[in-house]
């Protein structure tokens, strides 16, 4: 016992564990690790900054939202006026211009919405603004847009079916004959089986281009064999029976030509008027006029 007081004794004041340098007991490294004691770290406090910027990065997103909503809108209402007030048919640009409504309103949010969930996965501090605007752009645009775009889809398989379609039997009506040298051979008979005074040399047989229901270049033909518009008011009178008969003569010739004939009209009961799928007007007077128009003809060949 004398022995342990002895080596107690010997100590001293300063040999205890309490009197060692604070240099000796280690300090806190740069990454929070005490060099020290090994594994042990000191918390580092969170950045309330970079926080700070993600919600205010967060909440800008989420008000640009609406505005990508409104731009497809617009490309989308474009294209639907310019449709209108055209051709009333799709074509490659209104087509486009609904496809490109449709990205912005729809790829922008859904772009968003994957970047936002990702980064919460990250953060879970992170502002959920974006995320919840992007959702509620997406149910919005996905009920505007995606019946926008179905109508689209649908309207131009519609027109492509339509233009692969081949000509119908109206439009080749002449097939590869002459069509402008029939129809005026056509005009020539009627005016004269009317007794007209008119000469069928100088009737004008017109021609302009135009399109067949499947888009495809054609051509329509007028013939036309009148009299100059003097403004006569003369109240139109009945045909008499000797013009009745060459009515008949006239009906017979356009039925042989696919022309049937017309109810006689109580306004103008001097016409005599008939119909085929071919053609778009054809009329005959007691005065011995003809007119002749054709619907689009398909070219020969």
């Amino acid at each position: 016992m004398n022995d342990a007081r002895e080596h107690d004794h010997d100590r001293g004041p300063d040999d205890g564990p309490e009197s060692q340098p604070d240099e000796d007991r280690g300090a806190p490294g740069p990454d929070g690790l005490d060099a020290a004691v090994p594994g042990r770290t000191t918390p580092v406090p969170p950045a309330q900054s970079t926080r700070g910027t993600n919600r205010s990065s967060s909440v800008v997103v989420a008000l640009l939202m609406p505005v990508a909503l409104v731009v497809g809108f617009a490309f989308q209402l474009g294209a639907s006026l310019q449709q209108t007030f055209g051709s009333g048919e799709p074509t490659p640009g209104t087509t486009l211009a609904v496809l490109l409504g449709v990205a912005i309103a729809v790829g922008i949010p859904a772009a968003v919405l994957v970047v936002e969930v990702r980064e919460r996965r990250k953060d879970r501090s992170r502002s959920s603004a974006a995320m919840t605007a992007a959702i509620v752009v997406l149910c919005i645009a996905g009920a505007l847009d995606g019946t926008a775009l179905l109508s689209t889809i649908g309207t131009t398989a519609q027109d492509a079916e339509r233009r692969a379609q081949p000509a119908t039997a109206a439009e080749r009506h002449f097939g590869d004959r002459d069509a402008s040298g029939e129809l005026r051979e056509l005009g020539s008979r009627t005016a004269a089986l009317l007794q007209s005074d008119l000469d069928p040399a100088g009737a004008e047989v017109t021609r302009q281009e135009c399109q067949l229901r499947n888009d495809q270049p054609g051509t329509s033909f007028i013939y036309d064999l009148r009299r100059p518009d003097e403004g006569s008011t003369a109240a139109p009178t009945a045909p008499t029976a000797e013009e009745r008969t060459r009515f008949d003569a006239v009906a017979a010739l356009w039925s042989g030509a696919g022309i049937s004939q017309d109810p006689p009209g109580a306004e103008h009961p001097e016409e005599l008027n008939g119909s085929s799928p071919w053609t778009v007007r054809a009329v005959a007077t007691t005065s011995g006029e003809v007119f002749i128009s054709t619907e689009c003809l398909a070219e020969p060949g």
